[in-house]
């Protein structure tokens, strides 16, 4: 399953009601079970795992400051919110 989609577990706790639910757990995807993935994922996948580490590193060091960006623009909004509010609170 998606580690970014995790359900809280309902069913029962002992071992009767662990043992059914685990036997239908899949596996999940990863490098090592890249064939669960669409083709387009793989494509993806294979791309990155093509990269050199410089390239990598590039790459990842885009997006930390995209990131960093909009953390900045966050927080200048908030700032801005916060001086509106503060004002019509005051009158």
């Amino acid at each position: 399953g998606d580690p970014a989609a995790l359900e809280d577990y309902k069913g029962g706790r002992d071992f009767d009601a662990l043992k059914k639910f685990a036997d239908g757990l899949k596996s999940s995807c990863s490098p090592a079970n890249i064939d669960l993935r669409d083709d387009a994922k793989k494509v993806e996948i294979k791309a990155f795992q093509d990269m050199s580490s410089a390239d990598l590193d590039a790459k990842i060091a885009e997006k930390d400051k995209l990131l960093a960006a909009a953390e900045e623009n966050f927080k200048t909004e908030v700032e801005k919110l916060q001086a509106t509010y503060k004002k019509l609170s005051e009158e």
